[in-house]
């Protein structure tokens, strides 16, 4: 992410995000229970409202989620929704989450375009560059980053420099998604 934030960095032009989320149907998942993980939006989604964030570098100023609602006993409106971000400099970020489709598809696909260029990253196993003169990376295995993150914020915090607005702001995003959903839903 850091890659295609800098090479897009000298364009004057807003982003345009599409993060595609497939999570599978298990109603009956820990990550389900709003007491143990906060519920799969608090617990989960406020890490792409995170990507949204580092990318853009600004905070949104309207959030609007539209549901699919409770469709069946495996189908949860928080399961299956659309949010999308408007940031000041006119970027949109838009998250899809859903349990409705194929697995085979992959978990998670992010596009990011902005001025006239294209990255695309699917599953944290392969980043595919048009527009842009950089070589594409195609991984052996998955790498979400998890390992460099904490080395970053190890670091940061050995240095008295970490930063907490980014993950507060992306919080923030989340219970506003959650309560969207509620609404929404009912």
């Amino acid at each position: 992410l850091r890659k295609v934030k800098n090479l897009f960095s000298q364009e004057n032009t807003p982003w345009m995000i599409n993060y595609r989320v497939s999570i599978g149907a298990n109603k009956d998942s820990w990550i389900q229970d709003p007491k143990t993980g906060g519920g799969r939006i608090i617990g989960e989604c406020s890490h792409f409202f995170d990507v949204f964030n580092f990318i853009v570098g600004s905070e949104p100023v309207s959030v609007n989620t539209t549901t699919c609602g409770n469709l069946q006993s495996n189908y949860l409106a928080s399961d299956n929704f659309q949010t999308t971000l408007k940031y000041a400099d006119g970027s949109v970020a838009s998250l899809i989450y859903t349990s409705l489709g194929d697995p085979r598809a992959g978990k998670e696909r992010l596009e990011i375009s902005r001025g006239g260029k294209s990255a695309f990253l699917d599953d944290f196993t392969s980043l595919r560059f048009f527009g842009v003169r950089s070589q594409d990376i195609i991984l052996k295995e998955q790498d979400k980053g998890h390992y460099a993150e904490l080395l970053a914020l190890g670091k940061d915090l050995h240095a008295g420099k970490y930063e907490t607005k980014s993950a507060f702001s992306a919080t923030d995003i989340a219970f506003m998604v959650d309560d969207q959903v509620k609404n929404r839903s009912k």
